[in-house]
């Protein structure tokens, strides 16, 4: 695998774990230290990526970095799912009490929809 094979691959991957998560890349430009613009050449594989970089974007990803050099193709229905599950578990953690029940009365609402 040539280099520019490599930043393809490593970009792709990268773009994959950021959309599958809704972070735009200014968010996450944010959470790992550098701006949108950096994120944008990374996913394009224009700009070469650090091991402190993939360090950081493992970690905000919740993924191990050897996950970046992978081709993972299509993410399954059930890999999907469960990440959807995981991020709405994220968000629900810190909010109180009040907040928490007015989750559960518009879920519940939705499934009565």
């Amino acid at each position: 695998m040539t280099k520019e094979q490599l930043r393809a691959r490593l970009g792709v991957n990268i773009q994959k774990e950021r959309i599958a998560r809704r972070i735009s890349r200014a968010a996450l430009g944010k959470k790992i230290g550098v701006g949108a613009g950096t994120v944008g050449l990374m996913e394009r594989g224009d700009r070469g990526v650090t091991f402190l970089t993939l360090y950081k974007l493992a970690d905000v990803f919740e993924i191990p970095i050897d996950a970046f050099f992978y081709d993972t193709g299509t993410p399954s229905k059930e890999d999907s799912e469960a990440r959807k599950r995981k991020g709405l578990a994220n968000m629900l953690t810190g909010l109180s009490e009040k907040q928490l029940d007015f989750v559960i009365q518009t879920v519940k609402g939705i499934r009565e929809f």
